[in-house]
């Protein structure tokens, strides 16, 4: 590459590096460790990490190295991850409640959904308050 443009992708690089690190690099796995029940937490986290590790390193290891030399070339690979890394905004939204200030007793209740209408009210709970299945519960019980 050209040293302009060589030097914009460096600075692109860098500034994913630094905004991933303060974000989701530590973020995702206090997240889940924090939202797991006792009793199946270190077999639950060890099966989340090696979920997480294991395409990750298919990916960087097989697929990765084939678009780069592909008709996409580097620059192409790199939009096609970044178009990727947007889908996880809505995941988050719908799918992550706040933890914040919350005993594992408050957490636990947060997820607790089995049918497709309770991952309806889990998702409208995250929508409205950021507290998953905990949003509805506590509209109930204050009802009651």
């Amino acid at each position: 590459l050209p040293e302009g443009p060589g030097l914009a992708v460096l600075v692109m690089v860098v500034g994913y590096m630094f905004s991933f690190g303060i974000s989701w690099g530590f973020g995702a796995w206090l997240y889940i460790s924090e939202i797991m029940p006792l009793r199946v937490r270190g077999k639950a986290v060890g099966l989340c990490t090696g979920v997480n590790w294991g395409p990750a390193n298919v990916i960087s290891a097989f697929i990765t190295p084939a678009m780069i030399a592909g008709p996409m070339g580097p620059g192409g690979a790199l939009l096609f991850f970044g178009a990727l890394s947007t889908l996880v905004v809505p995941m988050a939204l719908l799918g992550l409640p706040e933890t914040k200030g919350k005993t594992l007793e408050e957490i636990v209740p947060m997820f607790r959904f089995a049918t497709l209408a309770d991952f309806r009210r889990f998702v409208a709970g995250n929508l409205r308050s950021g507290e998953g299945m905990a949003h509805g519960a506590g509209k109930a019980s204050r009802a009651a």
